[in-house]
């Protein structure tokens, strides 16, 4: 049967109607991580999908951008699993994860980032990909945990470098070597 899709309500319908079914299978991975960040505060729960081997040698961490979800990478994920470890995060106030009254900041969600992987036992340094917003977060991810991080891909974040602190340096030891590529090719490892 060949599929014929001639108006804008014809595609719309289809293109929901398989990402309806994507999602029910995706459902599947999601999992709740409880997470103290800052300490002494009450606990956020963070809401995930989590793909792939577990030992797998390369952990990819997604973060989507404002007012996204972890829904925002549907279509990467089975792709991405194939080869590595991925952990796609509703971020605090986003998706499922919880909205507490405070704490929206690129620095507190890259400390619930950390306090997340921790409690997953992630081993070894991330490779932290963030679309749009999401960039901040995997940047204040690289700065704040630098042994966490082995690299950091970012979608369509603006970028601004300044010469001034030491955060230069290690944006630009973050950035070494990196050019244009698909996201698939970028996250993917090489054969």
């Amino acid at each position: 049967m060949k599929l014929k899709l001639s108006t804008m309500q014809e595609w719309s319908w289809f293109w929901n109607e398989a990402r309806a079914h994507t999602s029910r299978q995706l459902e599947l991975y999601g999992k709740e991580v409880w997470i103290t960040s800052p300490p002494d505060t009450p606990p956020v729960r963070l809401r995930l999908m989590e793909l792939g081997p577990e030992h797998a040698a390369q952990t990819l961490v997604l973060l989507h951008g404002f007012s996204g979800s972890s829904a925002t990478f549907q279509p990467f994920l089975l792709p991405l699993a194939q080869h590595s470890r991925v952990l796609a995060f509703d971020l605090r106030g986003h998706g499922r994860s919880s909205r507490p009254a405070g704490g929206y900041t690129a620095s507190q969600m890259a400390d619930d980032v950390a306090a997340a992987l921790d409690a997953l036992q992630a081993a070894g340094p991330v490779i932290a990909v963030g679309d749009s917003a999401g960039g901040f977060v995997a940047t204040e991810l690289a700065l704040r945990y630098s042994a966490r991080v082995a690299k950091v891909i970012l979608i369509v974040t603006p970028v601004v470098v300044r010469e001034i602190s030491v955060a230069s340096s290690s944006i630009r030891k973050y950035c070494a070597g990196m050019e244009p590529k698909s996201f698939l090719r970028s996250a993917s490892p090489r054969s």
